[in-house]
């Protein structure tokens, strides 16, 4: 059997960072995504036509917001208080970076289908015990919601900072298929934060093949497809790791999942690659060039999230997790 590579993106641009003390250094980080990032991963993916899982923070697929009791979108608010710390609806320096309505358009309309998934709304993570259910409710709710008004159907849910909780309530919505944890020791929940980091800087420096994975029912009917490995981002102390260390593991794991006959779930944000972004860019071609090699070899598929859903069949899957207008380009 072939080995699988799927590739998911945890897309958020500056609303995965609110809750950062210091946020607002990511503010040219996540210009350079949406000026830079974005067309060269567009790009990547249609030229080695890889469809791949854009799981989006549903505020996203807006191009505005309005005020409600006092703060932007209020009846949404993640367990830590409102959603955001600043206005994005009047702010107009920094607006691009809340809104990405004309990317989710570019996504929809990408020549080799994408698959548009969900990052909540807000960004908030269901792991935590603060997060209730009815906050994970609203949520929810909220971004199935927006991408029906744009002739979507969400099957795929990555995890604000990869902390699952609340499956329940993603099966109610029609979800079928989330990312879990890596299977590494270090990413599991109960491992210490210092712990965690130690293990991601061993694997990374030894050049430790990451693991193949394979999808796994979990509660009420979805299915857990867990990462293999995070393509490291450029920034922080991170940024002295060479790309070529990303491009060997990476390459590592393709081989392993071939091996296999399992997958290789790669994952990051784009964001990660906005930080000398034309090597960051250079380095992902090759790992795609190599998963293209072996893709012509027939020895691996490439796959989206969507394609584990347990549906009846492949036009199924089709017409559940792509735009209508997609599908026949499928």
């Amino acid at each position: 059997m072939a080995g699988i590579l799927t590739i998911s993106l945890d897309f958020e641009l500056i609303l995965g960072k609110l809750d950062k003390p210091g946020w607002q250094r990511f503010e040219t980080v996540c210009e350079t995504e949406r000026r830079v990032v974005f067309d060269g991963l567009m790009s990547l993916f249609s030229e080695f036509d890889v469809s791949a899982t854009w799981c989006t923070v549903g505020h996203l697929f807006l191009d505005q917001c309005r005020r409600q009791t006092g703060s932007p979108s209020s009846s949404h608010h993640s367990h830590a208080g409102p959603c955001f710390p600043l206005d994005p609806c009047s702010n107009e320096q920094t607006a691009p970076l809340y809104y990405g309505k004309d990317l989710i358009d570019r996504l929809i309309a990408c020549p080799t289908p994408q698959e548009i998934g969900c990052h909540t709304y807000s960004h908030v993570m269901y792991g935590d015990p603060k997060c209730t259910e009815a906050i994970a409710e609203r949520e929810t709710a909220k971004c199935v919601q927006l991408a029906e008004e744009r002739g979507l159907k969400l099957r795929s849910f990555v995890f604000p900072r990869n902390r699952v909780g609340h499956l329940p309530v993603l099966a109610r919505h029609g979800f079928a298929v989330y990312r879990g944890p890596s299977p590494r020791w270090f990413d599991q929940p109960e491992t210490p934060r210092l712990l965690r980091k130690i293990g991601h800087l061993a694997d990374i420096f030894t050049a430790r093949t990451p693991p193949a994975v394979e999808a796994t029912p979990s509660v009420d009917g979805l299915v857990n497809l867990p990462a293999s490995m995070l393509f490291t981002p450029a920034f922080g102390m991170r940024r002295f790791v060479p790309v070529w260390l990303r491009v060997l593991r990476a390459r590592r794991g393709l081989r392993e999942a071939v091996k296999q006959g399992k997958v290789f779930h790669l994952w990051f944000h784009p964001t990660d690659l906005a930080v000398r972004p034309e090597a960051m860019l250079q380095g992902l071609r090759q790992v795609l060039e190599t998963a293209d090699e072996l893709r012509r070899a027939g020895e691996l598929a490439i796959l989206p999230m969507g394609a584990f859903a347990p549906l009846e069949s492949p036009a199924l899957v089709q017409s559940r997790y792509l735009p209508a207008r997609a599908v026949e380009a499928w």
